[in-house]
């Protein structure tokens, strides 16, 4: 999994260097460093990161580079046609060094200084382990300037122009604007070999139902614990579709076991994220042990469509232009605050991430929508309900289109499975109640964190846990890489 670094010292002002590595910069120097001249004119490099293939192209004037998987450089003109949604622009002046990140980047970048370099990557991991590096992000559509003298100078991100809201739109005036979008999302990925994230509810059947239009061959990949919602729902779902299906199935042992992994390449500790991180993981090493390296993840119609329970309440506390609101602020803030751990989760299982869903078009198209198109008026208040409608109208059975479903952590098990493994782990006099084993947990992450080298202030209760670091230290050991902040 290729992962982008750049460095910018301040001796030069005409080249770049971007560094492709899987590890952080070591004190001395990092394995394996490319230059390219600038364009001598307007001296300008773009590097787009494709969502459907983890490739760097850097554009000139005259040529177009990019860096594949195996970190080769060679010149091209094939995939001209990638969607630029995702791109971070890299422009070296005289005097200065300027960075913007599109609006609707997806891919994470952050950014420091270090012995007299300005350094960024996609990783916080990479900064981290640089001595008195102090770690910032650049957010969508945000520009940064770094002058001769390396001090930061950080433009507000520009506010992303949220759509008009049409009121007097039609149900099927609003399939027929969403049914094209979605399906030229797809377009991305015709031809691939591509596995799909799948728990069986409407979000991921009806990702599993395009997708059959367009790769050559796909699979069906579900992470649950036994008799979860997920472990019932996603095979008999999968039957229906007459789409092949694997489960990976989590358990205590391999959990532990592989619990500083995955904290270590989502970059966070906390409960939820990691709750939410673990079956991502475990269905891409699922899906890359079967032979894929694409995973499609239908992450992004909650945000879109209204799909929390709270939503509701905001519909009827505030009104609809306050849940609007509400949805248009969830999506802009989304990319940080998921699509960048479960990117980084599928990443770390072996496999590129996919968010069809999130395609710039269909976001927008979405945001015009009124919230009572997504929330209907009644005794049940069916969320998402416009987007259910557009997945019956483009084949999926109305059996599933309409069945509700909880949130990733809680259907797949993996919220309770992090409990009872942490408890199982955990030297304790007595079996903690509910709220000691939240407490528990926290620390014993916060811990874990602290070990992997991640900047975190475990609290009293984390560094007097006593619990089994084997895991961890092993872990520690085959990375290899400095951990400064321990």
């Amino acid at each position: 999994m290729v992962r982008l670094m750049g460095v910018v010292r301040s001796d030069t002002s005409s080249t770049a260097s971007f560094i492709a590595s899987k590890t952080a910069l070591s004190d001395s120097e990092v394995a394996e460093t490319y230059k390219f001249a600038t364009d001598p004119f307007g001296r300008v490099l773009v590097v787009a990161v494709s969502r459907a293939r983890r490739w760097l192209h850097v554009d000139s004037s005259a040529t177009r580079l990019r860096i594949e998987h195996s970190c080769d450089i060679r010149a091209s003109t094939s995939r001209a046609d990638s969607p630029l949604d995702d791109v971070l622009s890299v422009k070296i002046e005289d005097s200065a060094v300027r960075l913007a990140r599109t609006e609707f980047m997806m891919t994470p970048v952050h950014y420091g200084f270090y012995q007299g370099s300005f350094v960024f990557a996609t990783e916080r991991k990479h900064l981290w382990a640089l001595p008195d590096c102090s770690v910032s992000t650049l957010r969508p559509g945000q520009t940064l300037i770094v002058d001769g003298t390396m001090a930061p100078h950080t433009g507000d991100a520009r506010p992303r122009e949220r759509p008009q809201i049409d009121r007097a739109v039609t149900a099927a005036a609003a399939i027929d604007r969403l049914r094209p979008l979605l399906l030229a999302s797809f377009e991305r990925i015709r031809g691939e070999r591509g596995a799909v994230l799948f728990s069986g509810g409407v979000d991921s059947s009806l990702v599993a139902l395009l997708a059959r239009g367009v790769l050559k061959q796909m699979l069906l990949v579900s992470c649950s614990v036994p008799n979860s919602q997920d472990a019932r729902v996603a095979p008999v779902t999968a039957d229906a579709l007459g789409i092949p299906i694997t489960t990976a199935e989590l358990s205590t042992d391999v959990l532990w076991t592989v619990l500083p992994e995955v904290i270590y390449a989502i970059e966070r500790w906390s409960r939820m994220d990691v709750e939410i991180g673990l079956p991502f993981f475990f269905a891409s090493r699922t899906a890359s042990k079967s032979g894929y390296d694409l995973v499609l993840s239908g992450q992004g119609p909650d945000e879109l469509f209204a799909g929390y329970s709270k939503h509701a309440s905001l519909l009827d506390a505030k009104g609809p232009e306050a849940l609007e609101s509400e949805l248009w602020d969830s999506t802009m803030r989304t990319p940080e605050t998921n699509i960048e751990r479960d990117e980084k989760a599928i990443g770390s299982g072996g496999c590129d991430a996919f968010f069809p869903y999130l395609d710039r078009h269909f976001v927008l198209s979405s945001h015009s929508l009124p919230a009572t198109m997504k929330i209907r008026k009644g005794p049940d208040k069916e969320r998402k309900w416009i987007l259910r409608r557009l997945a019956i109208e483009m084949g999926l059975p109305e059996e599933i289109a309409l069945r509700s479903k909880k949130a990733t952590q809680y259907s797949s098990g993996s919220s309770d499975m992090l409990a009872r493994t942490v408890v199982d782990n955990v030297q304790v006099k007595e079996r903690p109640n509910k709220k000691q084993t939240g407490v528990l947990i926290q620390a014993v992450l916060d811990r874990i964190a602290a070990m992997l080298g991640f900047p975190v202030s475990p609290s009293k209760s984390a560094t007097s846990v006593r619990f089994d670091t084997e895991p961890t230290s092993s872990f520690v050991e085959t990375l290899g890489v400095p951990t400064h902040h321990q």
